[in-house]
C-alpha cells in the first residue's frame, strides 16, 4: 500500500481509477478506446485533481495548516505544480481536439459544467454551506460522468441506458470519496452510520439494476461489469469493517486499490470472449 499512497500524493491514482473503468464503461457499451482516449482521460482527471488540491491549500501560510501529507506536498510544491497543470491541460485540449466526436463534446461540456460548479462551490464557505450536496458527493458522480463520456460517445448500443450506469458508479464513487474523508477526519465519527447506510445503497441500487438488466436481456457484458462494481462497494465495506483499526493511509489507500483492482476483471473478461 505505501505504492499507492506515493500514487495518491502525486494525485496518480484518480487518473488510473478512471482509466479502468472507462476500460470497464466501454466494455459494457460496446465501444471501442485507442491510446489517446486513454491518456486523454488519464491527463483530464489529473488536471482536475490537482488544481481542486492547489484550491484547497490557496490560503495555507504554512505547510502545517495544509492538511494531510497529499494537501502539505501540493503547499510546498504549488508553484510547479500550478505550471504542471497548465502545460497538461493545453495537451489534454489538444488530445480533445483530435480524439472527441461530436456526442463526445457534448459529454465533455457537461462534465465541465459539473466541475465548475463544483469549484465554485466547494471553495467558497458560503456556497458550500448553502449548497444541499457534500462535496464528495458532488466529487463522485463528476469523476462517474468523466468516466463515461468516451464510451458513451463512441458506444454501439444504447443498452444500458447511460444515466442508469451514472448513477451506480457515482452511488460507488461517491461512497469511496465519504469514506476517504471519514477517516481523514473531515466527518464527525458520528458519520460513520450515514456513510455505511449510503455505501449499501449504492451496492444493492446497483445490484438491482444488474438484475434488471439481466431481466430485459441488455447482455451479459453490463452483467459483469455490475456485479465487479458491486463487489467493490462491499469490499469498500469490508475495510471499515473487520480492518477498522488499521491505520487511515492504510484504509484510504486500500479502498483506492480495491476502485482500481476491482474492474481489471473486465479486460480479462474481454480476452476470455
Amino acid at each position: 500500500m505505501a505504492l499507492w499512497s506515493h500514487l495518491n500524493i502525486l494525485d496518480l491514482d484518480a487518473p488510473l481509477v478512471a482509466m479502468v473503468w472507462q476500460e470497464a464503461a466501454a466494455f459494457s457499451m460496446g465501444a471501442q478506446l485507442n491510446w489517446m482516449h486513454r491518456i486523454l482521460v488519464f491527463l483530464a482527471v489529473w488536471v482536475v485533481y490537482c488544481t481542486d488540491r492547489l484550491r484547497d491549500v490557496g490560503d495555507a501560510r504554512r505547510p502545517a495548516a495544509a492538511g494531510t501529507r497529499r494537501h502539505q506536498f501540493h503547499w510546498k510544491h504549488r508553484f510547479p505544480l500550478r505550471l504542471a497543470c497548465q502545460a497538461v491541460g493545453a495537451v489534454a485540449v489538444l488530445l480533445a481536439l483530435a480524439t472527441l466526436n461530436s456526442p463526445g463534446w457534448t459529454g465533455a461540456c457537461f462534465v465541465f459544467g459539473l466541475t465548475a460548479l463544483h469549484f465554485l462551490t466547494a471553495h467558497n464557505p458560503g456556497l458550500q454551506k448553502a449548497f444541499p450536496i457534500r462535496k464528495e458527493i458532488q466529487v463522485g458522480f463528476i469523476f462517474a460522468a468523466g468516466t463515461l463520456v468516451q464510451p458513451w460517445s463512441l458506444r454501439q448500443t444504447d443498452n444500458p441506458h447511460v444515466f442508469w450506469v451514472w448513477l451506480c458508479l457515482g452511488l460507488v464513487f461517491s461512497a469511496n470519496c465519504l469514506w476517504v474523508s471519514y477517516w481523514e477526519g473531515d466527518m464527525a465519527k458520528g458519520a460513520r452510520r450515514g456513510i455505511f447506510i449510503f455505501t449499501w445503497v449504492g451496492t444493492v441500487t446497483t445490484l438491482s439494476m444488474t438484475a434488471i438488466g439481466w431481466q430485459l436481456d441488455m447482455g451479459w457484458k453490463a452483467s459483469v461489469s455490475g456485479i465487479v462494481l458491486a463487489l467493490s462497494s462491499v469490499l469498500m465495506l469490508l475495510i471499515d469493517g473487520p480492518f477498522r483499526k488499521r491505520q487511515r493511509t492504510w484504509k484510504q489507500s486500500m479502498a483506492d486499490a480495491v476502485l482500481f483492482v476491482c474492474p481489471l476483471a473486465i479486460p480479462v473478461a474481454r480476452i476470455l470472449t
